[in-house]
This record gives C-alpha cells, structure tokens and sequence, in this order.
C-alpha cells in the first residue's frame, strides 16, 4: 500500500474513532463556542517587512524525510517565526506520519498573534470541527479519491473556519456563524 493510502486509510480510523469519544452533534455545538477567528487571507493580502509573506511551518518529521525536529518547541518557533517577519503560521497536527499534535497548535496560536492554518490529511467534515476547538484560524481541507470512493464531506464545511469568503469544490461560500 502506498504512503497516501496509508495515511488516508489511517485518518478513516482515527475520525472513527475521535467520533465516538466525542459525538459529531457534540464538537459541532464546542466548535460554535470557539473564539474569535483570526483572519488568515487578510494577513496575505500585503507584502510583509522582506517584501513577501511567509506562511512559516512548524513540522516536525515528514513521512519521506523521517524525523526533522522531534524536540521542537512550537511556542518557541512561532515567535521565532513572528519576530522573522512571518505573516501566518502553519501547524502540522499528524501524529503518526508527522509527529505533531493539537497541542503543537495551540501552544504556537497562544505564543503569538498571527493567524494559524491547521495542517493535516483533513478528509471528513469531522475534522474541520475538530480544527476549529483546537483554535485554527484555517485548516488544509484535502480532497482524496482512493478506489473510485469519496470522502465523507458535508458541503461548505471548510467554510466554517472564517468570516472570510472562499472557494470550496467549486462553490463560493461564506461563513454563516
């Protein structure tokens, strides 16, 4: 089995599983009560300090280059990222594949105030709840045909991660929260 079916066939367990420690109906009405979303296209618009914006990301492995910086400190590198001149950060979550964790989110979105883009193998509208109660301001919504099956989505969810407009399959949407 290849990398990607992997890790797909991985985030079927893994929101299978999340869904019964906590019910959809559940995350949906915590991700109603988050806080503020921070706006992470309108921190893109201009060109920072250097002349260009930066989304800064905080990795810790990568499935083809193994382990890259398993000490990491998220905290620390998002202010570190912040003083260089970063204008939003992007926070791998993935666990086995990656390394990382929602605590690697929450730690550098509580460190600085840039706007901060969830990075993960989003393939069930689950997720983008899930993104939401751990504070992102964004989340990478990946769009994954394996066998001729689709993810399970429910339209114009990744909408729900801001005030901002965006395309979403095709459909411009807007948040409704």
């Amino acid at each position: 089995m290849d990398i990607l079916k992997r890790i797909v066939a991985h985030k079927q367990e893994e929101v299978a599983a999340a869904a019964q420690r906590v019910p959809p109906d559940t995350l949906r009405r915590q991700a109603r009560d988050t806080e503020p979303r921070r706006p992470f296209f309108k921190a893109l618009e201009r060109p920072g300090p250097a002349g260009v914006n930066i989304i800064a990301e905080i990795k810790r492995a990568s499935p083809s280059k193994g382990p890259l910086c398993p000490d990491l400190d998220a905290a620390r590198t998002a202010r570190a990222y912040h003083a260089g001149g970063a204008a939003a950060l992007s926070v791998l979550t993935d666990r086995p594949f990656f390394q990382g964790g929602p605590e690697d989110l929450v730690s550098a979105r509580e460190a600085v105030p840039l706007p901060v883009l969830r990075k993960d193998f989003l393939i069930d509208a689950y997720q983008v709840y899930e993104s939401l109660v751990m504070g992102a301001d964004e989340a990478s919504v990946a769009t994954v045909e394996i066998a001729g099956s689709e993810p399970d989505t429910e339209p114009g969810a990744g909408a729900t991660l801001g005030p901002e407009p965006r395309e979403i399959g095709g459909e411009l949407v807007e948040y409704e929260g």
